[in-house]
């Protein structure tokens, strides 16, 4: 019998490729089909942890940075159980191979963050210390392809792990990536599993403001690899198919512009009992983001059953008028070309302040039709899971809402702006963030302009297996 959270693992391979999908419906249990293509799954005995240990160092640039009085530990015990999910499938004529590990306790608990202990030698000579656990890290990592072999590992062609970083100054991810091992496994290790990957590695560097020297003693030790093809269900799954008709509407968005700062003002919290932990009382700080060029495409879709009124699902986009607009929906990933954070953190003990300043990959919108307004979020991005926020100093971090919509910034227009082929968002919506040792709010914000590039609308009858099992 497998393990729920493999299930559900499997239930998540839709995300890896165009031939793989899930479909489930509650009954006595849950049921996952795939359609065309092979997907295996393969349990992952994990053992090991990963370890940073780092400290400033001058031939780095430490002084500059006023990082030289921090030396500490990162370290990561992954959870014990995954899954590595491999799907071929042929795409335009040739061959594909994908693969992800799918931490398995991390698909029950929201993951496994990394623990950081971080020493600072004051001016006057006494010793102080942050201690702070990073947000659970995601349990999904895309692995790299290459000539149809999968490289498993964490290292820079991978996703990343989200293990650094934390409220203490310490590296980021983005430093030890490189040095971080992985394990190539050709199509025919991955069909026959019964393997052990050896990621283990002993590695030093020294970069932006620390000397850091990177273990790992991980062991991924590999089942017997389980096909799921065909999308036949289980024995004495009863299956009954009913047909509907759905009308779809989807209005593509070009970014056009990103433009503006933000800047984020911070500081420790008063309370000492909440301060003393993460060594940030008596601090203050700010964190400016610039967007530099920032291109992507975003979906805003709505879909209702075609017997709806037309007019109802045009007015969920902004293109009619209805009392009985539908609910549209939509999601893009945004890449930034110049984009960085830059961080300035003082302490009223006397410390040098700690200055740095980094390149920011992309970001995420979100966009929702509601109540006759368009909102818009804007946060970290999905595909490189960096937080906007967080530089090499201390300071606080996306892991906890920030505005109304959990992200950097937030904003709104009346729904009829998108009457019009190019529309303004302002993203001026910023609230008050306290925990983790601080307190941030947002002084400026963002004016993002979209442009409409293609509107389509399809009307579909699909065939809805129902499925229902079990006594």
């Amino acid at each position: 019998m497998k393990r729920p959270a493999l299930v559900l693992a499997i239930g998540l391979v839709g995300a890896l490729g165009p031939s793989a999908s899930a479909t489930a419906q509650s009954g006595a249990g849950v049921f996952f089909a795939f359609g065309p293509g092979q997907t295996t799954v393969t349990p992952v005995r994990v053992h090991g942890s990963l370890n940073v240990d780092f400290r400033g160092d001058p031939g780095s640039g430490c002084a500059a940075a006023g990082l030289c009085a921090y030396a500490g530990t990162v370290d990561w015990h992954p959870p014990a159980q995954a899954a590595l999910i491999v799907n071929r499938y042929v795409q335009h004529g040739k061959r594909r191979l994908d693969g992800a590990l799918i931490f398995e306790t991390a698909l029950f608990n929201g993951g496994t963050g990394a623990v950081a202990q971080v020493g600072r030698t004051a001016p006057d000579g006494s010793a102080a210390v942050c201690s702070d656990v990073s947000p659970a890290n995601d349990p999904f990592v895309g692995l790299a392809t290459r000539d149809n072999k999968l490289e498993l590992g964490f290292g820079p062609h991978s996703d990343p792990l989200g293990l650094v970083p934390t409220h203490c100054a310490s590296p980021l991810e983005a430093d030890i990536r490189s040095v971080l091992p992985g394990v190539v496994l050709t199509q025919r290790q991955l069909a026959r599993g019964r393997l052990t990957a050896d990621l283990t590695a002993d590695r030093a560097i020294s970069a932006h403001g620390f000397a850091m020297r990177i273990r790992s003693s991980l062991l991924l030790k590999l089942g017997r690899p389980a096909k799921q093809t065909g999308g036949k269900p289980p024995p004495g799954t009863r299956v009954r198919v009913v047909h509907r008709r759905f009308r779809y509407l989807d209005v593509q968005y070009a970014v056009e512009r990103l433009s503006g700062t933000v800047r984020t003002l911070f500081s420790g919290l008063a309370d000492d009992d909440l301060c003393s932990p993460l060594d940030s009382c008596g601090t203050s700080g700010e964190l400016t983001f610039a967007p530099g060029t920032t291109t992507g495409r975003i979906d805003l879709s709505t879909e209702a059953r075609a017997s709806r009124p037309r007019r109802d699902l045009l007015a969920s986009v902004g293109l009619a008028k209805s009392h009985r607009a539908a609910r549209a929906e939509g999601f893009g990933d945004l890449t930034a070309h110049g984009a960085t954070i830059s961080s300035s953190f003082q302490r009223r003990d006397g410390s040098p302040p700690c200055i740095d300043s980094m390149p920011v990959s992309g970001a995420s919108l979100e966009l929702v039709s509601r109540a006759g307004r368009l909102r818009a979020t804007y946060g970290e991005s999905s595909v490189s899971g960096q937080d906007p926020l967080r530089t090499r100093c201390p300071g606080p971090g996306l892991d906890q809402p920030f505005g109304d919509g959990g992200g950097l910034l937030g904003g709104s227009v009346p729904l009829n702006a998108l009457a019009h082929r190019r529309v303004t968002i302002p993203l001026d919506r910023g609230a008050v963030l306290s925990g983790n040792g601080y307190r941030a709010r947002v002084a400026t914000g963002l004016n993002l302009v979209l442009r409409r590039v293609r509107v389509r609308e399809r009307v579909v009858t699909e065939a809805i297996p129902i499925y229902s099992f079990g006594p």
